[in-house]
């Protein structure tokens, strides 16, 4: 999964789209004139192909005839080659919809490749060209290479193979006016960012979770500013009872309120995140207050 923009000599420039695979899901950029806006379409392979997915590689590791070299190879190459198979079966038949429902259209281009020049709703010249927005990613401290990021498929540091988790957005063209804004994903990763409104993850290409915009945290949902609370230390040893479904309210005060002189940790919560939170835990916790 890559990002991409497009941006004009005249000084016109979308918001920033998804474009490519990562884990099981692809982005399809799609630019409307009408609208002057790059968006994209998901696709996300069904539940229960991944399962079966899953089951195929299992199943190959144990029909190994032998732990060698080799033989782990040869079911590394077979179950990448099935995954191949499923995946391009599910694309070519969903990708057949989105081109007949785009083939006629004269306001939307779907799929544009980077390079591509599309009409620029100011100029009303052919000279928005869409491109590749780059992107910097910074290995842990003990290794502190700095590298330009390509793809959220690539394995990870080129020096020492580590995943990064911190990345920034380097701008070009005209400034955003929140130029200062930090985003928080929840797959760990942090990127600095020119807006929030299209700071996808270069990592698994979700909007953040939370972002601070000039030292002020923010919820990625609501957009409103987080509060300080008290979180109990013993998080790691407890199960939250909305934890399958607190991605409805990724910034609740999901652990509750740390006690009046229980040691605590110093933790943020969304007002609103918090009250979709309580209204869940009483509809659905038998005797909850």
């Amino acid at each position: 999964m890559k990002l991409v923009q497009a941006t004009c000599a005249c000084g016109f420039q979308t918001h920033k789209a998804r474009s490519g695979y990562h884990y099981h899901q692809w982005w399809f950029p799609v630019f409307s004139s009408t609208k002057s806006q790059l968006s994209d379409i998901e696709l996300s392979l069904p539940e229960e192909d991944r399962d079966r997915l899953s089951q195929f590689d299992h199943q190959a590791y144990l029909d190994l005839p032998d732990r060698s070299i080799e033989s782990k190879q040869k079911m590394r190459e077979d179950c990448e080659e099935h995954r191949r198979s499923v995946h391009e079966a599910f694309v070519n038949s969903q990708l057949e919809e989105f081109r007949e429902a785009y083939a006629n259209s004269d306001e939307s281009t779907f799929n544009p490749l980077c390079g591509d020049a599309l009409m620029c709703p100011v100029c009303r010249k052919r000279s928005l060209i869409l491109r590749q927005v780059e992107v910097l990613a910074f290995c842990h401290p003990d290794c502190g290479h700095e590298y330009r990021w390509e793809d959220s498929e690539e394995k990870g540091c080129p020096r020492c193979d580590y995943r990064p988790h911190r990345f920034k957005i380097v701008t070009s063209g005209k400034k955003s006016k929140t130029a200062s804004t930090k985003g928080y994903c929840d797959c760990a990763s942090t990127c600095e960012l020119d807006s929030h409104v299209d700071g996808f993850c270069p990592k698994c290409g979700k909007l953040p979770v939370s972002y601070e915009v000039d030292g002020v945290s923010r919820c990625g949902m609501h957009h409103e500013t987080m509060l300080p609370y008290r979180m109990p230390t013993n998080i790691f040893f407890v199960e939250p009872l909305a934890r399958w479904v607190q991605g409805q309210f990724p910034n609740a005060k999901i652990y509750g309120d740390a006690a009046a002189q229980e040691e605590s940790i110093q933790g943020r919560f969304c007002p609103s995140c918090e009250a979709d939170h309580q209204r869940w835990l009483r509809a659905n916790v038998e005797d909850y207050p």
